[in-house]
């Protein structure tokens, strides 16, 4: 081999660094830093764990930032599906889909799905969704029933019918969660899809004050009064199922929150899930009647 096929490799300057990508200048500070003798190891990995630390805070502000951006721009959703059996109506995951996801997706964010079979129950299915933006993933979970048995004890789908059900019922919930996604009855509704809530109307209970007369303070304790009245609208939601209940919730102020924590995690989140769990089975028996009675098919019903 002449000297003229021989490559010299030498270290990248210093001022050429910020030519490079952020990854490639660490990887190739680490290397420098790694064949010098005097370099305290242990100081070094304290200081990456540090920078690492303060990459992860910096990817939850962003996800944050775009997670509160895409729920102010989404609207309520119209109920597009009729429920013989409870003779109520509700949004698929159809609708749902096509309204929000151009929303979260302009915002950097993405969502997918997945099972858990080594956390689910026997007869039930853990269902997961992933959000993500960047290098942040948050996780979300509701463990819905698949077993086939409808409302009144008996079975009404197959094992295949039943699974691919409760993973699309799933998916559904865990969607509005995510983003407190409304739904409305028809776009003639108060809240309807296309449209915003309107501002709330001024209090006509509230005491006119003077011009000179200073604001009364703000209140810090929740009255009798108060806490029924509160304690009336989230079991109302409860009723309605979790999806109900979170935009109850979130429309409560910290206060009103801090005051009901308790009483929602002992009443009305357990209520929401014995409702959602009604609605999944009484569905499932609606959608195997709607298919005539005959012999049940293993088409997954997506």
């Amino acid at each position: 081999m002449s000297n003229q096929d021989v490559v010299k490799v030498e270290a990248v300057p210093q001022q050429h660094l910020g030519q490079m990508t952020e990854t490639a200048a660490m990887i190739s500070m680490i290397e420098r830093m790694a064949k010098d003798d005097k370099v305290d190891v242990e100081k070094m990995a304290r200081i990456l764990e540090m920078r690492f630390q303060l990459q992860q805070q910096q990817a939850l502000t962003e996800f944050n930032n775009a997670l509160a951006e895409a729920q102010g721009q989404m609207e309520p959703v119209r109920k597009d599906c009729q429920n013989p059996q409870t003779r109520s109506k509700y949004a698929s995951f159809y609708a749902l889909d096509e309204a929000v996801r151009p929303v979260y997706t302009d915002q950097g964010l993405t969502v997918s799905f997945d099972t858990d079979p080594t956390n689910s129950r026997p007869g039930e299915v853990l269902v997961l969704a992933y959000v993500s933006k960047g290098a942040f993933t948050r996780t979300y979970k509701i463990m819905m029933p698949a077993d086939g048995i409808g409302a009144k004890g008996g079975m009404v789908m197959t094992k295949t019918h039943a699974m691919g059900s409760a993973v699309t019922y799933a998916r559904r919930y865990l969607l509005s969660a995510i983003f407190n996604i409304a739904t409305a009855d028809s776009d003639d509704d108060g809240n309807a899809a296309g449209r915003r809530a309107p501002a709330p109307a001024p209090n006509p209970m509230q005491s006119r004050s003077d011009s000179g007369r200073q604001a009364a303070p703000r209140q810090e304790v929740i009255t009798t009064d108060q806490y029924k009245k509160l304690d009336h609208l989230l079991a109302e939601a409860a009723e309605h199922g979790s999806a109900i209940l979170a935009t109850a919730w979130k429309n409560l102020t910290p206060l009103e929150q801090r005051t009901m924590e308790n009483a929602k995690d002992r009443r009305y989140k357990p209520r929401a899930a014995e409702v959602d769990n009604q609605a999944i089975k009484e569905e499932a028996e609606a959608h195997e009647e709607d298919e005539g009675k005959g012999e049940l098919n293993d088409d997954i019903p997506f």
